[in-house]
């Protein structure tokens, strides 16, 4: 039974995927821009979540590889898709106050780790003017930005989008002292999404025996695997093998692709 599907043509024209880490994502938030792309602002993640961190990069790689020069940036739309995104972060917060008091909380809590952090954080950075929004948040976040992604190609104006979906393999846990026990991998893929002329994204939603949510690294992989797999394309009219990723209440979201020729992109 099919309970939801959209038709919206929808080209990629760059994907990037990075994997960090969590003992190296101190050190990316004072690394390079990618060539091609102009360097983030001093300082500017000094505050952001670990996944704001990772996410922006793989974002910064994503237009590096569409070849899109900054000026191209500011009509973009950001999507950006975190799973389980500020926990470390809020338990780092409550651990230090239950144990030294209000004066430890930062005041960069809660705007660096609500859901619209990662969006926000990524359209001020690259001069994006297009609407930006946070979507997700919980297991399924990567259906949940699928779903949204041709919507908001078609209201943003026939703007690009620019996509993000993050999350950790395993996520972190606290040790006594309120650092993490663990060191385990943090994962963002990001997508340049345009209009296309014919053919695209066709994303059903499938009433299903409910389906466990996938880890964070699985579900990342698989979509990362269709960006590839749709930036690679395949001649006009043929369709690409289907992915499927967990929805809400357990259901699946299919994605079926026609790949698109980029000249046919409007």
């Amino acid at each position: 039974m099919q309970v939801h599907r959209s038709d919206i043509p929808v080209a990629l024209c760059g994907q990037a995927m990075i994997a960090v880490r969590r003992h190296a994502i101190d050190a990316l938030r004072h690394a390079p821009a990618p060539a091609g792309t102009a360097d983030l602002p001093a300082r500017f993640l000094r505050h952001a979540d670990e996944q704001t961190v990772v996410g922006i990069h793989a974002v910064l790689a994503a237009v590096a590889e569409a070849g899109l020069p900054s000026t191209a940036l500011a009509t973009c739309a950001v999507l950006a898709a975190p799973r389980l995104a500020g926990r470390p972060a809020a338990a780092r917060t409550l651990s230090g106050w239950a144990a030294q008091g209000h004066a430890t909380v930062s005041p960069h809590i809660v705007p660096q780790c609500s859901l619209h952090a990662m969006a926000s954080a990524i359209s001020v950075a690259l001069g994006c003017h297009g609407p930006h929004l946070g979507v997700g948040g919980g297991p399924e976040a990567v259906a949940e930005a699928l779903e949204v992604l041709p919507w908001l190609v078609r209201q943003g104006g026939g703007c690009r989008v620019l996509m993000v979906a993050t999350g950790w393999d395993d996520e972190p846990a606290l040790a006594a002292n309120g650092g993490s026990a663990a060191d385990p991998v943090c994962r963002a893929v990001a997508v340049v999404a345009e209009p296309a002329a014919a053919a695209g994204l066709r994303c059903t939603r499938v009433a299903a025996p409910p389906a466990r949510p996938r880890r964070g690294a699985e579900e990342l992989t698989r979509f990362a695997s269709l960006a590839a797999a749709v930036v690679a394309g395949s001649p006009v009219g043929r369709a690409l093998p289907s992915w499927s990723f967990v929805a809400r209440r357990g259901a699946l979201l299919r994605v079926d692709v026609v790949a698109a020729d980029r000249r046919e992109a409007a």
